[in-house]
């Protein structure tokens, strides 16, 4: 005996079920013996099929435990479920793979007067002057292009701005670097906690603790050992935009721990919680990068028609294709940007952060 749908430890939205003044009811499908008589958490179920059975239930907290009981056999069971109603139609925007902007801040830091200056934060301001959109921007520590360079070496000259912008600009952790692909796959826990830490650390000094976007994060390639998920709960990282993609219908990659029917799920709902590791993923709606201005409002159109219970919008979008010197510039980088978020405003969606929409504390 088991719950179906929503599935096990879903994070839901409205859009998952009908609001109520203090509750959201969600129908549900349970999985038990045919013929029996169910109940969740008191209501009677119909039996809709053998061994699937129909039952609505009211959430009325964050975390919901639902009781499953089999009369007929005389056996209970527990389900959880979450109710995110803040993740009710927002949407963000995340920024991968970045260092690139704070390596260029640093070597103009006697003639830029803001961060701003720099082309592509400069981008990200007007998005967010017309839009108001919250951005998380994900970062390396080091890279080895354009002659090097490390977090240490980003001048605190910025930091109050840096601070003063903290209500819709936030950095978090991505990678130590670019490469090697998949670096984190079977990392082991000092080498990740040290990462994370070097990260943070220049991150608070340059741009001060309200920058850093933790307990949020995007992981480089979203594959990760047992050692390095528990590296980072124990750095509070523990809310991961996932990129989740799914192969077919049995099989899916870069899911960080989760299995290949929790992946396919996670793109149903606003998010899974998952109590081995007492972390939250949810997973990403669109890499903008990979289609036109065009391409971008048909992608999303047929995401919402797609995932109609999700109720929210993630967007990302990579730094290099913004350079006209990277292999594969994108000459059309800032109007898939603006198309992308464009769309959100015009189907209704009001920026925020994950940190206030996903976990309650």
């Amino acid at each position: 005996m088991r719950l179906l749908l929503p599935h096990e430890n879903a994070m839901l939205s409205d859009a998952a079920g009908v609001r109520l003044p203090d509750a959201l009811a969600v129908d549900c499908v349970l999985i038990a013996e045919p013929g029996h008589r169910i109940l969740l958490s008191g209501t009677p179920a119909k039996e809709a099929g053998p061994g699937r059975y129909l039952a609505r239930a009211n959430l009325t907290g964050y975390r919901n435990v639902l009781t499953l009981t089999d009369e007929t056999a005389g056996e209970t069971a527990e389900a959880v479920l979450f109710w995110v109603p803040r993740a009710t139609g927002m949407y963000r925007l995340s920024l991968d793979d970045n260092i690139w902007n704070l390596q260029d801040i640093a070597r103009h830091a006697d003639t830029y007067r803001s961060i701003f200056d720099n082309p592509y934060l400069g981008l990200m301001k007007e998005v967010h002057d017309r839009f108001g959109t919250k951005i998380l921007m994900n970062i390396y520590y080091e890279c080895p292009e354009h002659g090097g360079f490390t977090l240490s070496e980003m001048p605190d000259k910025f930091r109050d701005e840096f601070r003063a912008n903290a209500d819709w600009f936030r950095i978090g952790f991505h990678a130590r670097a670019d490469k090697p692909d998949r670096l984190y796959e079977n990392v082991d826990y000092p080498t990740l906690a040290r990462d994370i830490e070097d990260v943070r650390r220049e991150v608070v000094r340059f741009a001060g603790e309200e920058a850093w976007a933790a307990p949020v994060t995007t992981m480089h390639w979203d594959v990760c050992s047992d050692a390095g998920m528990r590296a980072f709960r124990d750095e509070n990282l523990r809310c991961f935009c996932v990129t989740s993609r799914l192969l077919s219908d049995t099989e899916s990659d870069l899911r960080l721990q989760m299995t290949d029917s929790q992946a396919r799920q996670s793109h149903r709902y606003a998010g899974l919680y998952d109590p081995q590791y007492d972390m939250v993923y949810f997973t990403c709606d669109l890499y903008v990068n990979e289609h036109t201005p065009a391409g971008v409002r048909r992608a999303l159109d047929e995401n919402q028609a797609r995932y109609p219970g999700r109720g929210f919008v993630e967007l990302l979008i990579h730094e290099q294709y913004f350079y006209p010197d990277y292999a594969h510039y994108l000459p059309d980088y800032r109007e898939r940007v603006l198309a992308a978020v464009g769309w959100c405003a015009e189907h209704g969606y009001h920026p925020d952060f994950m940190r206030e929409t996903l976990l309650e504390s």
